[in-house]
Formats: C-alpha cells, structure tokens, sequence
C-alpha cells in the first residue's frame, strides 16, 4: 500500500504571499433597496453593480472572500458560481467564519487564519460592527449600492489612487 499525505493549505488552497482581499457584502453594495428582496431569492446581482465591482479587481488584482450573510450554508464553489453567473469577474477564494461579535470580528478572524494578505478593503453598507477596521471600510448605502465614488475609494485604500 502507497500512502501520499497532503498538506493540503498549500496543495489545494493556492493562496499566495501579498494577497489583496476584498471583503464583500452583497445586501446594499451589489444591489440596493429597490432590488434587494428580489435578488436575495434570485441570488442575483444588478448588473451595475458588478461593472464598478469588476472595475476594482481589475485595477487592484483582489481576491474576493465574502462576508455576506448570503455566505451562509453555501460552499466557496457555490459562492464562485453565483459570483460568475453574475458576471464578477474575480475570484471567490473563501467566506467569513461566522460570529456573534459582529463582521469586524469575523473579518479579523479570516485575516489571522490565513497567511499572506497584504492588504485588504471591506465594501459594506454597515460600519457599525466594525470595530478596529473601520478605517478599511468602503461604505455604501443600502439606497444606491456600489457607486463609481467607492471605486476610486476602494483603489485608494490599496494604496493604488492618485
């Protein structure tokens, strides 16, 4: 008998050094009030939305690891699908572990479990459970969702804008 042991964090789970993450709710960043209900039972994004969400992984190279309640009960290749089918045009590389002490908490607990971010920005139409991060924080507004402003926003905060 032939046994192969795996590490499994560097054979399966590609990350690399220097990563950039964004952190991504969906709720008021990838659609608004008027369409929210509707999305959420569709899983489907305004299309919008999703140009000033591609245009930002493009300027930046981000990796996308979703904090959105959506992340629930739903695999990183389910997420992946959902984000494609929506046409993102980044990579889902994982979700938030989910914790009573808020999105801030969850956020850093990601951070600390995986190795190799350089940077990261968190686009959220909620900064109240935030905590330490605020500072890495893209708020939207559940009104209008992903704007151009927060793109240029966004690349800022990578340490990317003018």
């Amino acid at each position: 008998m032939k046994i192969i042991f795996l590490d499994i964090d560097g054979v399966f789970h590609c990350f690399e050094d220097h990563m950039k993450i964004i952190f991504l709710d969906i709720d008021g960043v990838l659609n608004c009030k008027a369409t929210c209900a509707q999305s959420s039972k569709n899983y489907k994004f305004d299309a919008d939305k999703v140009v000033f969400l591609n245009d930002i992984i493009h300027q930046t190279q981000a990796n996308i690891v979703v904090s959105s309640s959506w992340r629930c009960g739903m695999t990183i290749k389910n997420l992946q699908d959902m984000f494609g089918k929506n046409g993102v045009n980044g990579i889902v590389i994982g979700s938030t572990p989910s914790s009573t002490h808020g999105r801030g908490d969850e956020i850093q607990q990601w951070i600390k479990n995986h190795y190799g971010v350089e940077s990261f920005i968190i686009i959220d139409d909620d900064d109240f459970d935030m905590g330490d991060l605020l500072n890495r924080v893209v708020l939207t507004d559940m009104e209008t969702g992903l704007q151009a402003k927060h793109v240029e926003q966004a690349i800022t905060l990578f340490g990317m804008g003018k």
